[in-house]
């Protein structure tokens, strides 16, 4: 989980962990990069902010996918409006969920992603 708003990322990690789900934080895309880098075979999905101070989400993703072309991510953005969802799904990401979102809907993203279903453009 990768967002560089702290009080979102631990209350999503807290609600991830509840449900069974093995969790790494990481509050900017340089942390998540170094983080993914040493522990790629340990992860089975990234869900990460775009917009991010320092490396943000479009450049971190594009990064792990030179390291691993097959990983999953899901974007999340409280501005998804102003971008093209065809561009983000080209750019690799296997989902996108506009901010801010019910637990349900990130529980449903992550399933259907966990399990090979691409988020619905």
């Amino acid at each position: 989980m990768v967002d560089d708003e702290q009080a979102l990322l631990e209350i999503t990690a807290r609600l991830l962990k509840t449900q069974g789900y093995q969790i790494i934080t990481a509050g900017s895309g340089d942390e998540a990069l170094a983080l993914y880098k040493k522990q790629e075979a340990t992860i089975d999905l990234v869900v990460m902010d775009l917009n991010m101070p320092g490396m943000g989400g479009d450049k971190c993703l594009q990064e792990i996918l030179k390291i691993s072309p097959e990983a999953k991510v899901i974007i999340t953005s409280g501005y998804l409006r102003d971008l093209d969802s065809k561009d983000i799904s080209a750019a690799g990401a296997a989902g996108y969920i506009e901010k801010p979102y019910k637990s349900s809907i990130l529980l449903r993203t992550i399933r259907e992603v966990l399990d090979g279903k691409k988020n619905k453009v």
